[in-house]
């Protein structure tokens, strides 16, 4: 039986000052980068990005380190601390990403953004459901980000022992994320 569990997004003070300092595009390439250099950050030598527009879904799927379901928990806490070392684990690679502030740009292209990972030599693998449309203005109203609930599960699963990856899904692609794809 899976273990459920819920959590949430929480963002450090700091989040003004430092995405003050950076702009985003709102574009669909822009943010899709942003999740493959997640992939990059986590050792990966794979990302595959699938566009399914008949299950109005996008998936991006990499053989990185993988996240537990704590390391998922940092994952949600937006630009408080640094993500570890200057240099990737295995590769050495200079790391992209520093406060997990590119993980925003994803949020405005789906109703839901579901992540699924697990580490190498472990049977634990947790899944994870972002509603990413409540992070945005309801009726006219400032959403709290704080008051938005993550919910998952971590199941135990042994034939994935020997696998790492983090499975990213864009789920019910936004308006946004239609009318970008419907131009190409």
């Amino acid at each position: 039986m899976p273990e459920q569990f819920t959590s949430q997004i929480t963002v450090d003070r700091n989040i003004v000052s430092l995405l003050s300092k950076f702009t985003y595009e709102r574009s669909l390439p822009y943010a899709v980068r942003e999740v493959v250099s997640n992939s990059y950050d986590a050792d990966a030598t794979v990302a595959r990005i699938n566009i399914d527009l008949k299950k109005d879904r996008i998936v991006i799927h990499d053989n990185g380190n993988g996240m537990t379901k704590a390391e998922f928990e940092f994952y949600l806490r937006i630009a408080g601390q640094r993500r570890g070392k200057r240099e990737t684990p295995k590769f050495g690679r200079k790391r992209i990403g520093q406060f997990g502030v590119g993980f925003l740009a994803i949020l405005p292209f789906c109703e839901t953004l579901q992540i699924r990972s697990t580490t190498e030599n472990s049977e634990e693998v947790f899944s994870a459901d972002i509603p990413a449309a409540k992070f945005f203005k309801q009726d006219g109203k400032t959403v709290d980000v704080g008051a938005v609930v993550v919910s998952g599960e971590v199941e135990q699963n042994p034939r994935l022992k020997a696998e790492h990856f983090t499975e990213i899904s864009l789920i019910r692609l936004s308006d946004l994320a239609k009318r970008y794809l419907s131009q190409k």
